[in-house]
């Protein structure tokens, strides 16, 4: 039987904005989506899932992790390279975040390979109501040895935390066989059986930039915000649904457990939390062993206890 790991993450607050560079009307936007909030339908700053994905790939390699996929900074536009066709066995992000080939030229390995991790946006915790900011960027004299026109431009900020949600089948990081269609030099299609090799490291690696994640948000992203968990929680479950709201305050998630409706002992909470909240989550059931005061020591102790999943 499979277990999942179901992540609820709040961010901290901090201040949020967004820097693209020449833009139309040199406005920089926020990404936005609404929201029904009550009787209110508001709008709340996100950041996609895209690239939060693309961060913890980084914070992998960081990690000593081997990735196949690396973003080129040297280029005007964003563009990324790979270091050699695809290969979940030998790199850590073609096995957590999966591929697709779409040429037909590596016969060894499958054209596309699912990805283990689920992410969700990261939606702001307060709504937008319109702030913003003006400045001009400083010109430069003739004499300079980069010449540049001076500009004003309008910054759209927000002051609010995220929050997202994680979704993973802890298995699929243990050996596997995954079918896939591979198409001969005929043309024809013939299925292939691949073996995927046990890789507990990578699943650490994942853990570990859950907790301490590299810098996460921006397209030329110049503020500063700190991407790391202020609270978390995590069921530990047979069950491929979560049963709870990855967009609830985590506070309300803990209320909801019962041994009728959210079993206290599959789930685990860190951060904030705990802090402020200890007493009443040791009341609903959770086992002390489950709840710290630091996300990241709790996501040790989650890999400690989980890792046995992994065959």
């Amino acid at each position: 039987m499979n277990t999942y790991a179901h992540f609820a993450i709040e961010t901290f607050e901090a201040p949020s904005a967004n820097f693209r560079g020449e833009s139309e009307l040199n406005r920089t936007m926020l990404q936005k989506l609404t929201r029904k909030v009550g009787d209110d339908i508001l709008t709340f700053p996100f950041i996609s899932s895209t690239s939060i994905r693309n961060g913890f790939r980084e914070g992998i390699a960081l990690e000593g992790g081997t990735v196949n996929r690396s973003r080129l900074k040297t280029e005007n536009l964003p563009m990324v390279t790979y270091a050699a066709d695809p290969d979940p066995n030998k790199y850590n992000d073609d096995l957590i975040f999966g591929y697709l080939v779409v040429s037909d030229n590596n016969k060894e390995l499958p054209p596309s390979w699912p990805s283990v991790l689920n992410v969700t946006h990261a939606v702001a915790t307060t709504p937008y109501f319109g702030d913003a900011s003006f400045h001009q960027s400083p010109g430069t004299p003739e004499s300079s040895a980069m010449k540049t026109s001076s500009a004003l431009f309008h910054v759209e900020q927000s002051f609010t935390a995220f929050q997202y949600g994680l979704t993973f089948c802890i298995n699929d990081f243990g050996s596997r066989s995954i079918k896939s269609e591979i198409k001969t030099k005929d043309k024809d299609y013939v299925t292939k059986v691949f073996k995927q090799d046990a890789n507990p490291n990578a699943y650490r690696r994942l853990l570990t930039v859950i907790g301490d994640p590299p810098k996460i948000a921006g397209n030329h992203a110049r503020t500063l915000f700190s991407f790391e968990p202020k609270s978390l929680v995590v069921r530990i479950t047979n069950r491929r649904t979560p049963e709870f709201d990855k967009f609830d305050p985590i506070l309300d998630t803990a209320k909801r457990l019962s041994p009728t409706n959210l079993p206290a002992n599959e789930f685990w909470f860190a951060g904030n939390v705990v802090e402020k909240h200890h007493g009443l989550l040791l009341d609903k059931g959770v086992p002390p062993k489950q709840m710290f005061e630091n996300p990241s020591k709790m996501l040790e102790a989650l890999f400690e206890q989980t890792k046995g999943c992994i065959q």
